[in-house]
């Protein structure tokens, strides 16, 4: 079913351990992202947690998000509450799309996704700056990429509905 993860998670294992041109060496740490979102189960909940580059484990593998922010505001990280998302990113207060990728990225087994507007400060000019310029680098050493391609805001979610 398009909710059943298992099949995607078995080619994404063979992907990075069979596959020559997936199974390069895990990023170095100063090349990844300033900010990851981390994934920890609690109970039967997943919460999420900011992390710094340099409190992240020697060998990183995470995911990224590409998608529409939309015309409405989008819940983002700023400096006011950077030092709450390092102990709790309240799941329940992000858009779908935000929630939807991080389902997935734990279903797949992997405990580390980077969304923009949660990683990089909104308000921000020189973060942003610094940032821009790792993104290429960011999108290329992520062991895969989520696209939510069917959505046109934050909220629509990854799974869209069909007539």
């Amino acid at each position: 079913g398009p909710h059943d993860l298992s099949i995607s998670g078995r080619w994404l294992a063979h992907c990075l351990n069979k596959h020559l041109p997936c199974n390069k060496p895990m990023p170095e740490l100063q090349s990844l992202p300033s900010r990851l979102i981390e994934l920890r189960p609690k109970g039967a909940q997943i919460r999420a947690r900011l992390r710094l580059r340099e409190e992240l484990p020697g060998e990183c593998r995470f995911v990224t998000l590409s998608h529409c922010w939309g015309k409405g505001h989008t819940y983002s990280l700023r400096s006011d509450i950077l030092s709450a998302f390092r102990t709790d990113i309240p799941g329940e207060q992000l858009p779908r799309t935000f929630q939807d990728a991080i389902s997935v990225t734990h279903e797949l087994g992997l405990s580390y996704v980077w969304i923009d507007s949660l990683c990089i400060l909104q308000d921000s000019t020189s973060d942003w700056a610094d940032e821009a310029q790792r993104m290429a680098g960011v999108y290329g050493s992520a062991s895969l990429n989520i696209a939510a391609t069917a959505s046109t805001s934050s909220d629509a979610g990854l799974l869209i509905g069909h007539d």
